[in-house]
């Protein structure tokens, strides 16, 4: 079990302490890739980070920029990044590249 997560087509990020990210899929859900999670208490904001053993890396370029990303409401009020890379070379700051709206 670890801190996972999923992106969806339709711009939904699905959290949870799961095996194997499918768990995290809905029947109606397509899968632009995923990784895992953890809180940066001191930031202030929730770290996406890594790649999903069976669907890659998040494919945040099939989503438009200024379209809409929908956060569980678990994590309102936190900064949203995804850290890509070797040792996260690369911060992608989610709030400024999508409109966060909490489900």
């Amino acid at each position: 079990m670890a801190q996972k997560f999923i992106l969806t087509s339709h711009g939904f990020i699905r959290m949870g302490d799961v095996g194997l990210h499918r768990e995290l899929l809905l029947p109606s859900d397509v899968c632009l890739g995923g990784g895992f999670y953890h809180l940066d208490y001191v930031a202030s904001r929730l770290v996406l980070d890594g790649a999903s053993y069976d669907y890659g890396r998040p494919q945040w370029g099939a989503l438009p920029p200024g379209s809409t990303l929908n956060v569980p409401i678990g994590y309102k009020g936190l900064g949203i990044v995804y850290e890509a890379g070797y040792h996260h070379k690369e911060t992608l700051d989610l709030a400024q590249e999508y409109v966060i709206e909490y489900y």
